[in-house]
């Protein structure tokens, strides 16, 4: 750390913050550290990270105050013992600074009450202004300046702690650009939409095709982020004005023309602030929950955050208002790709038995490293129970990889091999329970991310939608890659049409409640279905939901149009209540029945195709 101007004769003080890293609360105990500063070592530090104040595990902060202070490059050095792992929240550096303009500016502080003669130099008093910036809201510029040889003489009487800024003529800053915004009048609009897209600026001309398509069954409308952030936080960019806008469109539009859906359009990454340089940006932010107690795995990316629309209940509310879903593309040609991928799921599907197949997938007990204690069959037995919350007229296809040999390496290539043959030949939707991370599903690699590529996953418009409840196999906040989930969404000739997913680590026995309740609320009855993002709406708003769910549901999202439709056949057969077949030897029977539509209405000009 840099310390300019420095006096060097005056000791300096040094406060570091730490805060414990914890998957879980129980894994907080003893925590040392070895500090160096320019050499001048500390004692051993050490706390317990197991002290909660409110609900928080309390930090720790170091403060010294030691003769260590150099003019200009200040080494600070931190080894943790105990721990792997902490946070370092913060260094602030104190010391004494003599008053030299650095650049033509100096900021400075006076802690002490009382009037005050302050030689700056390096500054002409008659181009420099000085000015009291301890409220930015309440700037004021200070008079009674004066010359003392070539040094800037102030005088200021202080009665309590005051920040200062003195700039030169040569230090004021000049804007790149001034432009003129004119709002769109997002707060004065009267007729409001069904379906709601907010876009990156530069994909709106890529999203017209399907607004146009989801305008023949919904009101529609779409906005650029850019408007959004005007009207609803003076232009800066800000996850919350996206929140403020539909709950503003929730509450002022017209009954009847209110938001339903809502699709966002654009990448986000953990690294919403733009201060790394990685290959991916942040075009349309998500929100970020922080858990208050330091819990690395309720630390998450979720965009139900944008639901949450009653003005009383704020993020206290346990279920989302409206259904959300996002195409978390990069460039336009990628959303250009994911739109088309839905209008021709929709309006132009391949016909077959994939369409009535839905794919049940398990991890197994064991890892490469041995036996996984803590579940052992439990994902196939979840499984199984998911499984049975689908209408028997579906074809429940499954790959259990305990069903699987195991090699010397610790793999199950066969179960990837049946996996991906599924994969390819179609069905409905893939819903997996079991280990994973957001380029694998499961320690025996039954599937990686870099196998989500043409050549292996080849099943053309057999698109199906991509269920894991697993850890973060839908993380879309990576800063430098696509998780598994998105790679598959955003393939041009195949892959999946939507995902229901995790960004983040979650916990089996609450995934497997959403995973059950989403899948009664997708596929109700026989030949029937619901957009996906209504059931994902409706499997987070079951009864018995409470907090501790409501953080595992809510790291769950939908890569995807949330007013999809899953491409079940439009038509079944419905037979004759009580109707059954006798096998006998040499016999034969018949079983009558009827082909209706979704709605159960005889189809009597069917003709086979």
């Amino acid at each position: 750390m840099t310390t300019p101007d420095a006096d060097t004769s005056q000791d300096g003080n040094v406060r570091i913050r730490f805060y414990h890293y914890a998957d879980e609360l129980s894994n907080c105990g003893t925590e040392r550290a070895r500090i160096q500063v320019n050499s001048v070592p500390s004692a051993l530090q050490d706390w317990n990270s197991c002290t909660q104040v409110n609900g928080a595990i309390r930090p720790f902060d170091y403060d010294s105050t030691a003769h260590w202070v150099k003019d200009g490059t200040n080494r600070i050095e931190i080894q943790v013992i105990f721990r792997q792992k902490v946070y370092l929240c913060w260094i602030e550096m104190g010391y004494q600074r003599f008053f030299r303009a650095r650049g033509g500016e100096l900021r400075f502080r006076i802690e002490e009450p009382g009037i005050h003669r302050i030689p700056i130099a390096g500054f002409s008093p008659t181009e420099t202004r000085v000015f009291d910036v301890t409220d930015p809201f309440d700037v004021k510029e200070l008079g009674g300046i004066g010359a003392a040889g070539d040094s800037l003489l102030l005088h200021a009487v202080v009665g309590e702690p005051r920040s200062f800024y003195a700039a030169a003529g040569s230090a004021w800053k000049t804007p790149a650009s001034i432009e003129r915004v004119v709002p769109a009048g997002l707060r004065g609009e009267t007729n409001g939409a069904e379906y709601v897209v907010i876009a990156t600026d530069s994909f709106v001309s890529a999203l017209s095709e399907l607004v146009a398509h989801r305008s023949l069954e919904y009101t529609t409308r779409i906005y650029r982020l850019s408007d959004v952030y005007n009207e609803f936080s003076w232009g800066l960019s800000d996850a919350v004005a996206i929140r403020d806008f539909l709950a503003h469109a929730y509450h002022a539009w017209p009954e009847g023309s209110r938001p339903i859906f809502v699709l966002l359009v654009g990448d986000a990454t953990s690294d919403w602030k733009g201060r790394q340089s990685s290959a991916l940006s942040t075009l349309l932010p998500t929100y970020f929950h922080i858990d208050p107690g330091g819990s690395e795995t309720n630390t998450y990316a979720t965009d139900d955050f944008f639901t949450y629309l009653d003005p009383a209940s704020g993020t206290t509310d346990l279920a989302p208002d409206i259904s959300i879903g996002r195409f978390p593309v990069n460039t336009a040609r990628e959303a250009r790709v994911v739109a088309e991928k839905t209008i021709q799921y929709e309006t132009d599907p391949e016909f077959g038995r994939w369409r009535n197949r839905i794919l049940f997938l398990a991890d197994d007990e064991v890892r490469k490293d041995g036996y996984d204690c803590g579940f052992l069959l439990t994902h196939t037995s979840d499984a199984e129970e998911a499984a049975e919350a689908v209408p028997m007229s579906y074809d429940r296809v499954k790959v259990y990889m305990v069903e699987y040999p195991l090699t010397s390496s610790g793999l199950k290539p066969l179960a990837k091999d049946a996996y991906i043959d599924m994969m390819n030949e179609g069905y409905l939707f893939s819903n997996y329970l079991g280990h994973g991370g957001f380029d694998k599903m499961a320690d025996e690699e039954l599937f990686l991310l870099a196998e989500a590529a043409p050549g292996i996953v080849e099943n053309g418009r057999r698109l199906h939608i991509f269920g894991a409840f697993s850890c973060s196999i839908g993380s879309f906040d990576l800063a430098d890659r696509n998780s598994l989930a998105e790679t598959l969404l955003k393939m041009e000739d195949g892959g999946a049409i939507a995902s229901f997913s995790s960004d983040a680590p979650a916990f089996a026995g609450v995934s497997l409640d959403l995973d059950v309740s989403f899948l009664k609320a997708l596929f109700p009855a026989p030949n029937r279905t619901v957009p996906l993002g209504l059931a994902a709406e409706s499997a987070k708003a079951m009864p018995g939901l409470n907090q501790g769910r409501k953080i595992n549901d809510e790291k769950y999202t939908i890569l995807g149009d949330p007013a999809l439709r899953v491409g079940i056949p439009e038509v079944g057969v419905s037979f004759e209540e009580g109707g059954e077949i006798r096998f006998e030897r040499g016999g034969t029977d018949t079983l009558h029945g009827e082909v209706v539509d979704t709605n159960g209405v005889l189809q009597s000009s069917f003709d086979g195709t």
